[in-house]
């Protein structure tokens, strides 16, 4: 006992001392590393202040515009029988009938190119329809859609509780 209270101050310094190991080895020496690791990436955005963006951010970007501008690719030559020959059994399929001929329309730069396809039957009928166009690959995107109930006086020919449909096909 008497040889524990004479090296009291020795036994307690290295107490300490040991404590002190344990508790960087914890806690000190990841907090180091961090903030080193922390300083380092703020030296090199500093460096690189002159790029607006990040290299991923370019890649998802491009991958998105990439993505759009395969839906609204079409093949221009053939559009309009493009578009006939994948719409027609679509629309014998949800039961609707074409009622017109597809329209085209350029745009002033000659690159896009707009189409417009009518046809007429209820409207279940017809939104599936739409659906499925809308889906349907090599059609370009659907950009607009008017519906149309015809008055009952003007048409007598027409079925009750038909609606006419007209959908706009963008396309470049």
């Amino acid at each position: 006992m008497e040889l524990l209270n004479r090296y009291r101050k020795y036994w307690i310094t290295a107490g300490t001392l040991l404590v002190l190991l344990l508790c960087y080895q914890l806690a000190f020496k990841k907090t180091i590393a961090a903030s080193q690791l922390y300083s380092r990436l703020s030296q090199q955005v500093t460096a690189n202040d002159g790029l607006s963006l990040q290299p991923a951010f370019l890649e998802r970007q491009y991958q998105t515009i990439t993505a759009l501008a395969s839906s609204y690719h079409v093949d221009t030559a053939n559009y309009r029988t493009q578009l006939l020959s994948k719409l027609a059994p679509l629309a014998d399929s949800c039961h609707i009938t074409l009622i017109n001929i597809p329209k085209s329309n350029t745009s002033a730069d000659g690159r896009i190119t707009r189409q417009q396809i009518g046809a007429k039957g209820d409207f279940f009928s017809l939104l599936r329809f739409y659906a499925l166009a809308e889906k349907q690959k090599g059609t370009g995107m659907a950009s607009s859609v008017s519906w149309k109930k015809p008055d009952a006086d003007n048409h007598t020919d027409k079925k009750a509780g038909e609606i006419e449909l007209t959908m706009y096909f963008n396309g470049f």
